[in-house]
């Protein structure tokens, strides 16, 4: 719903944002800690990251992949 808002082009600047996010964090070690809810951008996120730690109470989810 809310990508429904946004440019073809700012879509493609968030896609090219995340990306240099995501090669960032791949050259050091990472750990995420959990604690709550993890959804979308978070739960991809965390996935980058080497090491998860998460609350008994922290859910996770990626609900573009319904």
């Amino acid at each position: 719903m809310v990508r429904a808002t946004y440019t073809k082009e700012q879509i493609l600047e968030l896609v090219r944002t995340a990306n240099r996010l995501y090669d960032a964090l791949e050259a050091q070690t990472v750990i995420a800690a959990l604690n709550g809810a993890a959804r979308a951008g978070a739960a991809e996120m965390s996935l980058a990251c080497d090491i998860r730690l998460a609350a008994s109470h922290a859910t996770w989810a990626v609900p573009e992949a319904l």
